[in-house]
């Protein structure tokens, strides 16, 4: 297994359409079930044995966000992981943006992302560390259960030969996996901060994985097979997740 003590939690969008069910709280700060959402994904990590966490949060949100995220990595490692938090200025720009804000927060060559609404157990997560191609600048954790998440939406994969991605994105129509929002990355991404025309769009992870794609970093994916994920956009998945079919995959979190 691919010996990973690093990660980087984007936590630093507005939740917009989740803003009448928060009332105005940042979504990855949201309490679901006595824990704010961004602990989950925190804790599946956790138990790979990450034991430095870069956080990346609005600039709006501010002092709180910080406090917030160093409270959660405190509470969930006893104070044993070290924490770092990085301000985003451009959250219009997109999680891809985020990412490259969290360089100045990485020490290591080698690192966990996740993105801080989805909710995946820690069985994600070591299946994704076991099977990391040593070669791959970025790899990305698609599954194959389609049944807690609206599959129009979700960000699709397209496979080429040894795993390779040949195409990501939420229009992918002959796709092969579902992007879970959890990548093992190299500090090679941040190369890409140059390649992108910041501010002219929203460029979101897959489109930061397509340029990475068209300068030739090596970008793969691992089948995590069905193992129970979600991921929370508006309000009607936060509803599916307390009281519909979205509780089974809460319930293999939390136990």
């Amino acid at each position: 297994m691919t010996a990973v003590k690093e990660a980087v939690i984007l936590a630093s969008g507005l939740s917009k359409r989740l803003h009448d069910a928060t009332g105005g709280i940042p979504k990855c700060f949201y309490v679901i079930e006595g824990e704010p959402l961004i602990a989950y994904p925190i804790k599946a990590i956790k138990a790979a044995g990450v034991n430095r966490f870069d956080i990346v949060v609005s600039r709006i949100c501010g002092k709180s966000c910080s406090e917030a995220s160093v409270k959660v990595v405190e509470k969930l490692t006893c104070g044993s992981a070290g924490v770092c938090v990085a301000f985003n200025d451009k959250v219009e720009w997109g999680n891809a943006y985020s990412l490259m804000v969290a360089r100045e927060c990485v020490e290591g060559d080698r690192f966990i992302v996740s993105v801080c609404d989805s909710l995946y157990p820690p069985d994600a997560v070591l299946t994704l560390l076991k099977r990391v191609s040593p070669e791959a600048d970025i790899v990305v954790a698609g599954s194959r259960c389609f049944d807690y998440v609206e599959v129009d939406e979700a960000t699709k994969i397209k496979l080429g030969e040894n795993d390779a991605v040949t195409e990501i994105g939420k229009g992918v129509k002959d796709f092969d996996l579902i992007d879970i929002g959890l990548f093992v990355m190299r500090s090679t991404v941040f190369s890409l901060i140059d390649k992108v025309p910041w501010g002219v769009r929203e460029f979101s992870l897959f489109d930061l994985l397509m340029k990475g794609i068209e300068i030739g970093l090596d970008v793969r994916a691992v089948d995590l097979g069905y193992i129970p994920w979600t991921e929370i956009d508006t309000v009607d998945d936060l509803n599916e997740l307390l009281r519909g079919r979205r509780s089974e995959v809460l319930k293999a979190v939390t136990g």
